[in-house]
């Protein structure tokens, strides 16, 4: 018994030291100049980002996306080699999140930031909200000498919430566009559902982190480059907590997503 329980915590303290418990989702950022213009896009690399943006009027437009991200880590084998071989331990980690976003905003383009007819300076600013969950699971076997399996399964689910700020400032021309996205995302968790012991929450500093939100500070840069309406698109992106830095642990720091960009409705390249 007290093998299984050591197995138990090391195979959740890799866990949760492997796995974030966040990960942001891409930027959202149409980039758009007029009325009636909508814009979908897909990206990937660091999760699986779907998203789609439409511009109401000449200046104002909603948007939503859907995030997907999940991480595995290879097995690991505990124990020293000895003859005859002790009871191996397999541990298999898991990890993942997924967030719905619907957000609104204020976009304006002018020919005069850059002082170039085939440019256009544009500014955009979007808030919105974001629901979904954050889940940390463990699958834990201990095969002995007889070739009996027996696995412990370990899973903890936050419901999580979102509240996000991107202002934008960018630069567009038909071959190639570029944006920098400052933005301020809080996140609050729910309660847990959860059959890990608290005694490894609370050694992993997991223990009662619902209830509060924690903001994070995400600069980003996009860049997309192709012809016309449909261009490649890549995204780079910095996360930071602000204040609480002993949960800066949890989140993935740095992320690089890829993808497309389709932009339809553009009454001016129809010119």
């Amino acid at each position: 018994m007290k093998k299984i329980n050591f197995c138990l915590f090391i195979s959740t303290t890799i866990l949760f030291n492997s796995c974030a418990l966040y990960t942001p989702s891409a930027v959202n950022t149409p980039l758009f100049t007029e009325k009636g213009q909508v814009a979908a896009s897909f990206y990937g690399a660091t999760g699986t980002n779907f998203q789609v943006a439409y511009s109401a009027t000449n200046n104002f437009a909603i948007l939503a996306n859907r995030f997907v991200y999940k991480i595995s880590d290879q097995d690991y084998n505990w124990g020293p080699e000895t003859s005859p071989p002790l009871p191996k331990n397999d541990l298999y980690l898991t990890g993942g999140a997924q967030m719905n976003e619907i957000g609104f905003g204020y976009f304006k383009n002018s020919n005069k930031v850059v002082k170039n007819p085939y440019y256009k300076g544009i500014f955009e600013i979007f808030g919105g909200y974001g629901f979904g969950n954050s889940t940390i699971v463990t699958s834990y076997s201990l095969q002995n000498t007889s070739s009996i399996n027996d696995r412990i399964n370990l899973k903890h689910n936050f419901a999580t919430n979102k509240l996000f700020l991107q202002p934008s400032f960018g630069i567009k021309h038909k071959i190639i566009e570029m944006a920098f996205t400052p933005r301020i995302t809080n996140i609050f968790y729910g309660n847990p559902t959860s059959n890990i012991p608290d005694s490894l929450l609370v050694a992993n500093e997991l223990k009662n982190i619902n209830g509060k939100f924690y903001t994070y500070f995400e600069p980003t840069f996009t860049a997309r480059l192709g012809y016309g309406n449909i261009k490649l698109q890549c995204q780079v992106s910095k996360s930071m907590i602000i204040g609480n830095n002993n949960f800066d642990k949890f989140n993935t720091g740095a992320s690089f997503n890829a993808g497309m960009i389709f932009i339809f409705g553009s009454k001016q390249d129809k010119k």
